[in-house]
């Protein structure tokens, strides 16, 4: 993973307005002898959303390990709009999560599984992105908004989140019962939520 994360690669601490002043405050990298997490971002190539003019994203991933198996080697990928100087990440979509436990045949899963993926991400090229922005614009759930409401409980999510994500899916340009709308949604639905540990 290092390899694609050098001085010359795309991928960086997001940026926060008091880096200069307070660069290890700043950072999203986070080391012991134990264990490791890292958060890094791809600012240098915005994805401009396609049918939503001035809606631009950018990539993101963060990783974590524990070297004593305190937990799992963990993977996740994303879209974002931003990241705010409390590191909170806003408008976050198409995540991706991979976690492999701790077991014998841990590392090569990791190597089969994890690396590729992780790998395909960090090199793809936006246009890629772009496509499957584009792609998810015109894939539609279901014909009817009680069927999209069905589809959403069928995944666990709950009445209200369910009941919010739909009507912000319709205040968004293009078509209310496709994917991308109704991820738009459930995005939205989420920044309501007061605590990140709370539910609904």
């Amino acid at each position: 993973m290092l390899r694609y994360c050098g001085p010359d690669s795309p991928w960086k601490v997001p940026a926060a307005s008091y880096a200069a002043q307070d660069p290890k405050r700043a950072t999203t990298l986070y080391a012991s002898d134990r264990d490791v997490f890292v958060f890094l971002v791809d600012d240098s190539h915005p994805i401009e959303v396609p049918n939503e003019p001035g809606h631009v994203m950018y990539r993101g991933f963060m990783a974590a390990n524990s070297e004593v198996g305190a937990q799992t080697l963990w993977i996740m990928t994303f879209l974002y709009d931003h990241v705010c100087d409390n590191r909170n990440v806003w408008g976050a979509r198409d995540i991706t999560e991979l976690r492999l436990r701790h077991t014998s045949g841990a590392p090569e899963r990791y190597l089969r599984e994890a690396m590729p993926q992780l790998q395909r991400y960090l090199t793809a090229a936006t246009a890629d992105t772009v496509q499957g922005i584009a792609r998810a614009q015109t894939k539609r759930i279901a014909e009817t908004t009680a069927d999209v409401k069905e589809w959403l409980r069928t995944r666990g999510f709950s009445a209200s989140i369910v009941e919010k994500s739909v009507s912000y899916a319709e205040t968004v340009a293009g078509d209310p019962k496709s994917l991308w709308n109704i991820q738009q949604g459930l995005t939205a639905a989420a920044r309501d939520i007061p605590h990140a540990g709370a539910t609904a």
